[in-house]
């Protein structure tokens, strides 16, 4: 996202009747001379003459964006204090901050999109690379390898630390309060990397005193039909192609995005599954979850809704509500057995398994299906995959005999697999998997015992609990546990 929506610029203004009968002020959060700034000066130009009245534009620089969207948003809401807004100053520095001072939605009635220019990632002549290729191999080779910005939080900034993560490398960063003033040093040398915005490093670039190695729009440049986009050099970013508000539609808020590019691990990479899987789950551990919940609670939703605590009761009032009083002996197991708090606090994608993860080129391109998220013990995550690869039942992928028995019999080694790449980046604790494992096997006995409890036209859409699937939970919870859950039996089709 960070790359599709580089400088996106909207107005932000309060309705007023009678309106403009003063002078208008048009803040833009970020120094004179970039895309932002450029943009509000000419849509101001036009305004006056439209409704005959001065547009009087305020640079108010900092922050990423912060110090200028803070002053409108205590600005009294009268119709006469605009803002050209950014990516930076009302996306990207907002969820980086723990308090930003405003709510980039509530605070704010936003009127129009005008326009904006993508990030291009740039060097100094001097390091004479030609591919963005060569640039990576050279961050991986060095260390302490610096780069500008026009600030903290800012597109370029993120749009650095996104690739920085997806490759492994480490880049030291070097605000500046605007990407003009980041360009004189990166034009002198003194710094040898940016990511600026195309409108502040374009002349630059024409005259040759820099290189351009990327750019982060969907589309090469007119300007510059030989210079890659990020995409094609692996590092897509799904665009959304609808965005509603309208409740009516869906039951509330929603984003259509475009497809992912790649195919599931298992069938675009599937000798490196372990690996792969255990990697980027690991990734997912080492985020900062206080982010994830600041975020969280900035959507107004309540942080204690995501905890393992909260997926249990849940689960236990499903089963209550479905009368599946056979679990109930598995439920109190659980409540008795519960690791002792506090815990390891980590983002837990709650279904984190090959066929969920997409891969294109020999990269991972995505991870889908996010509505189990919760911020819980990273050990939750791991044995809720073992139970995955363990038990889920190859069948159902619809291969054929000689496949079925070759992955069966390579699946020990894959777990094991998986394991020991997990564990060369984070500790696991063998009792806690124990225990983690029987509550993902109670999730999937209560959703087992739900289909068998609705009609057989609902109940016959679901493969896999069509399939042995059930029968192996129940087995492998006794197994853990030493308690054998009961089910309603399976509902016989109508004759």
């Amino acid at each position: 996202m960070v790359a599709m929506l580089t400088g996106m610029v909207s107005l932000a203004v309060p309705a007023a009747a009678e309106w403009p009968d003063r002078p208008v002020r048009v803040v833009v959060p970020f120094a004179a001379g970039g895309a932002a700034d450029v943009i509000a000066r000419l849509f101001s130009e036009s305004l006056g003459v439209v409704f005959s009245q001065q547009f009087i534009v305020e640079n108010r620089a900092g922050a990423g964006g912060i110090v200028g969207a803070q002053t409108v948003a205590r600005a009294d809401p009268d119709g006469y204090t605009l803002i050209a807004a950014g990516m930076s100053s009302h996306v990207l520095a907002p969820a980086a901050s723990k308090n930003p001072g405003y709510d980039p939605i509530r605070d704010f009635t936003h009127v129009a999109f005008l326009g904006g220019a993508p990030s291009v990632i740039l060097v100094h002549p001097s390091l004479a690379l030609k591919s963005f290729g060569e640039l990576v191999g050279l961050v991986r080779r060095s260390t302490g390898v610096e780069y500008v910005s026009s600030g903290t939080g800012t597109v370029g900034n993120i749009l650095i630390e996104y690739i920085a993560v997806k490759e492994r490398i480490k880049l030291v960063h070097v605000p500046y309060r605007s990407g003009n003033a980041a360009i004189i040093d990166l034009l002198a040398g003194r710094v040898k990397i940016g990511s600026l915005n195309w409108s502040t490093a374009r002349e630059h670039v024409t005259a040759g005193n820099l290189v351009p190695l990327a750019v982060s729009s969907s589309k090469r440049l007119a300007a510059l039909p030989d210079l890659p986009t990020l995409s094609e050099l692996g590092y897509p970013a799904p665009r959304v192609q609808l965005a509603s508000a309208d409740t009516e539609v869906l039951g509330g808020a929603f984003l259509i995005m475009e497809r992912v590019a790649g195919q599931p691990l298992p069938k675009g990479h599937a000798g490196a599954m372990a690996s792969v899987v255990a990697d980027f789950q690991a990734r997912l551990h080492d985020l900062d979850p206080v982010a994830f919940l600041r975020v969280v609670t900035r959507e107004g939703l309540e942080p204690k809704s995501l905890t393992f605590d909260a997926h249990l009761a849940h689960l236990a009032d499903r089963a209550g509500r479905g009368g599946l009083s056979g679990l109930t002996a598995g439920f109190e197991w659980l409540a008795r057995r519960r690791p002792p708090r506090p815990e390891p606090r980590a983002i837990c994608h709650g279904d984190f398994h090959p066929y969920n993860i997409l891969m294109d080129g020999g990269r991972v391109t995505g991870v889908l299906d996010w509505p189990h998220a919760i911020v819980a013990d990273p050990a939750f995550d791991v044995a809720t995959t073992l139970v995955i690869l363990k038990l889920v039942p190859i069948e159902i992928a619809g291969v054929s005999a000689p496949v079925r028995w070759l992955v069966n019999l390579l699946r020990p080694l894959l777990i094991r697999g998986y394991l020991r790449h997990y564990r060369r980046r984070r500790p696991l604790d063998r009792r806690k998997l124990v225990y983690y494992e029987a509550a993902a096997c109670m999730k999937a006995l209560v959703r087992a015992g739900e289909l068998r409890g609705a009609t057989s036209a609902a109940s016959a859409a679901n493969a896999l609990f069509e399939s042995t699937f059930t029968e192996r939970v129940l087995r492998h919870f006794r197994a853990l546990t030493g308690i054998a859950p009961t089910l309603p039996p399976t509902p016989q089709p109508a004759a």
